[in-house]
């Protein structure tokens, strides 16, 4: 049974565990890659804050404009007014460094240069406003085509001319009315690099990259029209070595030329963590596959726990059955004798009668034995101690033990024994399980042409009483000396020769002693014998 509960674990959980071990460990072979990539969405997140942040004050102060210029349009439609509106937005929007008002596709309300014949007001003429030149006529042109693609944002257009930003929005009710700005590129600078240090994370850094940044020129950047991040790729540190990117992605038009890019702060570090997250999670595996072996080891062994329990319970019923029909039996069949008249000699008569009332002692004994076994299996022994002679408890014990006939029993017994308080029937099972022992194991051993084959010794040690039963059996091996208190434990020689016993009463007597301030010690040697001794406390 033991071996099925053994394979039936080793197969449901044991190796369940190991394969669930070696695989949990070949994934941890690769935590540095989870931190990378958990590092590397960090840095894409905060890129893309620091993206939607810029935008959105951009497109705020884009919404500043176009309110206050529209507004004063709407409210005279004279040039003066734009102008002071104009100079009002300027001084109190710094990414605002010139405001414009432009109407498709005749050209600019405000600011109007003196070649321009576009008079103030909404309505203009047919081929009003001439053909404009140089820089303002790239900007014209760059506004009109941006118009007629749709715009890069619904009613908002961004583009840049020459390197110079612009953004403009549709004026509200006005289809071809437009607000718009020059973007103070300086003061752009100024914000990129602020959000950018307020941006980085734990574990990386961001850095900004193109037109007038470290001294970068158009050239050396990438340029999209999009924000997005691409797989990493080395760029060169101030200290010249190569930095994986964890995340990089360009701003918004008319800014596309302007790169942010978040670096590992310590590639060394990551790896560490790495390496250390692992081995933590490794260890950790392999203490829950130890507990959850040791938890079924020790389920295996309370198994085998009960199992045996149910076997010796088994054991312990035969016995007793056996242990109590030897004397039913016997005074059955002297009872039968003297009933049916076939004893008719009256000392004989006598002597029948005297054995059938040893057998009602000895069935008493083994009843109050097998009560006494009884509640201790159930951890319900419960004593009741009186003044006595230990002398005179084990003078009775001996008696008691010779009515069953078998070994011989020598006793020595001091005289003027100090009283102990003991309780005398629990105490009196104690000598006699000794003893019991004694015959068991001790048949075949005794001394050639000695009757001494059991000593039983009472005497005084300090301020104990000590009763001392030896045996010249077949003796108990070191190693099982400390095992044979147990319950239900039984030394390997005891099932030679069919030995009875449940393997409860050493534990028995040892619970016994003590609850009664005493303790119980065994010396034994192998093919010499075994000596137990009681030590009980004298009554002061």
């Amino acid at each position: 049974m033991r071996t099925r509960l053994t394979i039936i674990v080793l197969l449901l959980v044991v190796l369940p565990t190991a394969v669930l071990s070696l695989l949990a460990g070949r994934a941890f072979q690769a935590w540095e890659l989870v931190l990378q990539d958990q590092l590397e969405t960090s840095a894409s997140v905060a890129i893309q804050t620091i993206w939607k942040q810029l935008r959105s004050q951009l497109d705020d102060d884009l919404d500043q404009v176009n309110t206050v210029m529209s507004g004063s349009l709407s409210r005279s439609g004279r040039y003066d007014d734009a102008e002071s509106s104009a100079k009002r937005v300027s001084e109190s929007y710094p990414l605002v460094k010139c405001v414009y008002i432009f109407i498709n596709p005749w050209g600019f309300l405000y600011p109007q240069e003196e070649s321009d014949s576009l008079r103030p007001g909404w309505d203009l003429p047919p081929g009003a406003g001439g053909e404009p030149n140089g820089h303002r006529g790239a900007l014209v042109d760059a506004l009109r085509k941006a118009i007629a693609s749709g715009g890069s944002d619904g009613d908002r257009v961004r583009f840049a001319v020459n390197e110079t930003p612009y953004c403009f929005s549709r004026v509200d009710r006005k289809r071809d009315l437009y607000v718009g700005c020059e973007v103070n590129a300086a003061e752009f600078r100024r914000l990129v690099t602020k959000a950018v240090s307020g941006g980085a994370g734990a574990g990386f850094v961001l850095r900004v990259e193109g037109v007038g940044y470290s001294g970068a020129e158009a050239g050396d950047v990438v340029v999209t029209d999009s924000f997005s991040t691409g797989p990493s790729f080395p760029i060169s540190t101030a200290e010249g070595a190569d930095v994986p990117v964890l995340a990089s992605g360009n701003l918004f038009t008319p800014f596309n030329s302007v790169r942010i890019v978040a670096v590992a702060q310590d590639p060394e570090e990551l790896r560490r963590m790495g390496a250390f997250h692992a081995r933590l999670y490794v260890w950790g595996v392999l203490l829950l596959a130890i507990g959850i072996i040791v938890g079924a080891g020790f389920v295996l062994r309370e198994a085998v726990s009960e199992i045996k329990l149910a076997g010796a319970k088994s054991d312990f019923a035969i016995g007793v059955s056996h242990d109590l029909r030897t004397p039913v039996a016997s005074m059955k069949v002297l009872a039968e004798s003297l009933y049916l008249d076939h004893v008719p000699d009256k000392d004989k008569q006598k002597k029948f009668l005297g054995m059938i009332v040893k057998e009602c002692d000895r069935l008493s004994q083994l009843i109050e034995r097998v009560l006494f076994l009884v509640r201790f299996g159930q951890d319900a022994l419960i004593y009741r101690p009186v003044n006595l002679d230990v002398g005179d408890l084990v003078t009775a014990a001996v008696s008691a033990f010779n009515t069953r006939g078998g070994m011989n029993v020598d006793v020595k017994i001091d005289p003027d024994l100090p009283s102990v308080m003991v309780d005398k029937s629990a105490m009196t099972q104690v000598v006699l399980n000794l003893l019991d022992n004694a015959e068991k194991y001790g048949k075949g051993k005794a001394e050639e042409g000695s009757a001494k084959e059991i000593e039983i010794m009472v005497s005084v040690d300090g301020r104990m009483v000590e009763v001392v039963v030896r045996d010249h059996g077949r003796g108990i091996e070191k190693r099982e000396l400390k095992k044979i208190f147990k319950k239900f434990y039984r030394a390997p020689g005891a099932y030679d020769g069919n030995t009875s016993g449940v393997g409860l009463g050493l534990a028995m007597c040892k619970r016994i002693v003590v609850a009664h301030g005493g303790r119980i010690e065994v010396e034994s040697e192998v093919g010499v014998g075994t000596m137990f001794s009681v030590s009980l406390p004298i009554v002061v």
